[in-house]
């Protein structure tokens, strides 16, 4: 704790004060716009300078990075947006790298930023925009209002309003309200999820580095450390599995130790076959959902973060994931009569152990 205070919440209450200009509805914090526009400059300046040297011959480090990005961002576009991607792609690698580079600003030492404002004479000093409720719901207001304006230019007014009142119970006249008040739900739902998630995860974030920044300097190097390496890796030890504890299939996520149980999809039609992507962005699984039996993909949070797009539109399928050490695998554990177990088996082994037990008592 280097910012001189009289207490320990003083302290936190002083790392979690923006620079604010207005009072109410009008107050603006300085802080989040300041950096938000710096972080802004140094993604065009970055990217701009990659396309200037950019070259047809051996690129450079730079123009590697860059390309990387782009990529992977239209590769992600190009699997989720089937229409012209002109616009689409570009908004998308802002979205992507800007919103990167608010969150990159956490890792920064809690006390550096805001003791050289306050050399400048600055009370308070925020390094961090997406701690920001009113950044990420500008963020998020926005991109849905681009979602609203693109779906309509893409699908016609006519097919916008099918879609709206269709779907998912069909035409019926019955059944158009139903449809017409789920869709505006899921609407409206949209952006207060992202928005709300983004800005939880990094308040979170940035409040666990402000207590660590309370210990002595020399205790501070370990459990930052960590933190700062938890908070920026993914979780690469969370399972997606099919069970059926209340009838239908459907797809949960479960730590490989068995812990964590939750359900992710929420149809009422079978759900099973998941694997993630590579990346982990995404999960893949069959369903019937539509009819026969296709693939599609949800966020790998499951449905409370993004609805599912089917992917296959044949009248067959073959869905295959990749090859594995270990599989997962649901079996009636021996000596039981009702519930079932998730057992880990290597490919090609006798050798199973039990993860979960009685799979079905353990879900409500």
């Amino acid at each position: 704790m280097i910012i001189a205070a009289s207490s320990t919440a003083e302290y936190v209450n002083h790392h979690l004060t923006f620079l604010t200009s207005g009072e109410g509805v009008t107050a603006l914090n300085l802080d989040t716009l300041f950096f938000s526009t710096l972080l802004g400059l140094l993604f065009i300046g970055v990217f701009g300078l990659a396309a200037r040297r950019a070259t047809s011959g051996v690129p450079g480090p730079l123009q590697n990075f860059v390309e990387v990005i782009v990529e992977f961002v239209d590769t992600s576009v190009k699997e989720g947006f089937q229409g012209p991607r002109e616009f689409i792609a570009p908004l998308a690698l802002t979205i992507f790298v800007w919103t990167f580079l608010w969150n990159l600003m956490d890792l920064i030492p809690v006390d550096l930023l805001p003791l050289v404002g306050q050399q400048m004479g600055l009370p308070y000093l925020r390094v961090v925009p997406s701690a920001d409720m009113s950044a990420t719901f500008a963020l998020s207001i926005s991109v849905f209002i681009l979602i609203l304006i693109y779906s309509i230019k893409g699908k016609g007014w006519g097919g916008f309003a099918k879609e709206m009142l269709y779907h998912p119970f069909g035409s019926f006249p019955l059944l158009i309200p139903a449809n017409l008040l789920l869709n505006i739900v899921e609407l409206l739902a949209k952006p207060l999820s992202l928005a709300l998630r983004l800005f939880g995860n990094l308040y979170a974030g940035e409040l666990i580095f402000i207590l660590i920044a309370l210990l002595p300097w020399w205790a501070q190097w370990v459990p930052g450390l960590g933190w700062a390496i938890y908070h920026i890796l993914p979780d690469s030890q969370t399972l997606a599995v099919a069970l059926s504890p209340t009838g239908n299939t459907q797809i949960f996520a479960v730590n490989a130790n068995g812990g964590g149980l939750h359900r992710l999809t929420q149809s009422n039609s079978i759900d099973t076959e998941p694997f993630y992507s590579p990346d982990g962005r995404w999960i893949y699984f069959t369903s019937d959902r539509g009819g026969a039996p296709q693939i599609y993909r949800m966020p790998a949070h499951g449905e409370s973060a993004g609805a599912a797009q089917r992917v296959t539109f044949t009248d067959s399928y073959n869905l295959k994931p990749p090859p594995v050490r270990e599989m997962y695998a649901s079996s009636l554990p021996s000596g039981l009569t009702r519930g079932r177990g998730l057992q880990v088996v290597r490919p090609g082994s006798a050798n199973r152990r039990f993860v979960m037990r009685r799979v079905r008592d353990g879900v409500r």
